[in-house]
């Protein structure tokens, strides 16, 4: 299953750079994970079975009602799975 992380719009314009470093770390801890910058509501294009890695609550509700196929996952799940390891 593909995963990309969606940091959504307002981290992304209140810290651009801690958006860099949960990239950086999902990426050494999870391999490699593209990050999607597009704003939740821009049709963003998906693979099927996508898993989106969502930070904000409203994205994570757009994505798992509106985009067929697609499942989130919270930061803070994928974080807490990194620290049961």
């Amino acid at each position: 299953m593909k995963r990309v992380f969606a940091p959504g719009c307002a981290l992304i314009l209140y810290k651009p750079e801690l958006v860099e470093k949960i990239h950086k770390f999902l990426n050494k801890n999870f391999g490699e994970i593209d990050i999607l910058s597009l704003c939740c509501k821009n049709q963003p294009k998906l693979i099927t079975y996508t898993e989106v890695i969502t930070v904000c609550p409203g994205c994570d509700k757009r994505y798992r009602q509106n985009y067929m196929d697609i499942s989130t996952i919270s930061l803070w799940e994928v974080l807490a799975e990194n620290d049961s390891s």
